[in-house]
């Protein structure tokens, strides 16, 4: 979150152009992660909206509270799939195991309401056969 808000609102920055760049890079980095992981939540559903909440939290100094809010909804997604973070996921073929993994591994188009799991794995796993995956 850090890298979002002094990108954005930290017009105290001095920064050379190589660091601007590498902050423009963190900062949308930041940016996907949200829009992805807590899309359905009030002000992650774009990105006008998320820019106008993440001004109100660097404004208003609350940081803090609002990262705790988003381990939250992080420890409610993993709950959410505790299925599969406990017994991973397996299969013998490609094409079922990329259909399942597809939540846990890309970002997707912004119209899916659900949200987006990539930034939760921890370690993906190959053992032929067969193949396995844990969130």
């Amino acid at each position: 979150m850090e890298e979002y808000l002094d990108y954005h609102f930290d017009e105290d920055a001095i920064r050379t152009r190589v660091e601007a760049k590498e902050d423009y890079a963190e900062a949308q980095t930041a940016e996907c992660t949200f829009l992805d992981l807590f899309r359905g939540k009030p002000s992650f559903n774009e990105r006008a909206e998320l820019k106008a909440y993440m001004r109100i939290v660097y404004d208003q100094k609350i940081k803090d509270e609002v990262s705790a809010q988003m381990e939250l909804w992080c420890d409610e997604l993993i709950a959410g799939h505790a299925s599969v973070s406990n017994l991973g996921i397996e299969s013998d073929t490609a094409s079922p195991l990329q259909e399942a993994l597809s939540p846990f591994l890309s970002s997707s188009d912004s119209s899916s309401r659900e949200p987006r799991l990539w930034p939760l794995v921890s370690k993906v796993r190959s053992v032929y056969p067969p193949l396995f995956f844990w969130l």
